[in-house]
């Protein structure tokens, strides 16, 4: 009878201890952000290219305009997306708007590492599942590959071209191939030149390559009304003809300029990277 006694406490203790770590498990399950690898690097059809691009962008509110960014890192509660610096205009608070539709309040990261390019860091808390992208190579493409381009365009500066897909919230995604890849990136970090169609709004989205990774930061559109862009980062100019070849393209800069400079700091060791500001 004894015996029989002492099985049956063991066999509660062992059962209660199996639902302790099952539980367990189904809890850190729950914090682990969803990442869409495509684990077999083929081209993926285009309504899964369009679920990855609609689930890693977000709308940037920067005063009484807004742009793209793209969420790439999640450390516990606090998410980092990139975006370019050129969005980030002077504001005394920034916001932004995630696939399902909430609205966040945001901090400007530390963007020292990005002088010199259209680049900028935010970061916002949440204590949501939201996907974030996988990073690729920019050096993989080349000429004639096909890309595509997402973003939120704004009213009044939408695209000429028919977008490719039109989403709730006024999100879009141009489809386009590369035409040009410089050698030297122009002023801000500018290398991609592709023949998507991206508009005010769109900059800091993504350029995705048919197997659903980031390749580039959209940022430039073509026939640029003031300014000349076209000025390569040590100071020279393009020849004339390659100029002409520029100018009816959008540009994007390439994604390692943000993999190189983050290294360590953040996509393998984001504790660094995390803002102050949004700890608890």
């Amino acid at each position: 009878m004894v015996n029989k006694v002492y099985w049956q406490f063991l066999l509660v203790i062992c059962g209660t201890l199996s639902w302790q770590i099952s539980s367990q498990a189904q809890s850190e399950n729950r914090s682990i952000p969803e990442v869409i690898i495509n684990e077999e690097n083929t081209q993926l059809p285009e309504e899964k290219l369009i679920e990855i691009a609609q689930k890693i962008t977000v709308k940037v509110f920067s005063g009484r305009s807004w742009g793209s960014g793209i969420l790439i890192q999640r450390q516990g509660q606090v998410y980092t997306i990139v975006t370019n610096r050129h969005v980030l205009t002077p504001a005394d608070s920034y916001s932004l708007q995630t696939p399902d539709g909430q609205i966040y309040s945001a901090v400007v990261a530390d963007n020292r590492r990005f002088t010199g390019y259209d680049l900028a860091l935010l970061q916002f808390r949440s204590n949501a599942n939201y996907p974030v992208a996988v990073l690729g190579n920019a050096s993989s493409i080349a000429v004639g590959d096909e890309v595509l381009a997402t973003g939120f365009p704004i009213q009044g500066d939408l695209p000429s071209l028919t977008p490719f897909f039109v989403g709730n919230k006024g999100f879009m995604v141009m489809k386009g191939e590369v035409f040009l890849l410089l050698e030297q990136a122009l002023k801000e970090g500018y290398q991609i030149g592709y023949t998507n169609d991206i508009r005010k709004g769109m900059s800091g989205g993504a350029l995705l390559n048919v197997q659903g990774e980031v390749i580039g930061i959209n940022g430039m559109h073509a026939y640029p009304l003031w300014g000349d862009p076209y000025v390569f980062f040590d100071g020279s100019q393009p020849s004339s003809q390659l100029r002409e070849q520029m100018i009816p393209l959008s540009w994007g800069i390439p994604v390692e300029r943000v993999t190189q400079r983050l290294g360590q700091s953040i996509l393998e060791q984001p504790n660094s990277a995390v803002n102050p500001n949004l700890v608890d």
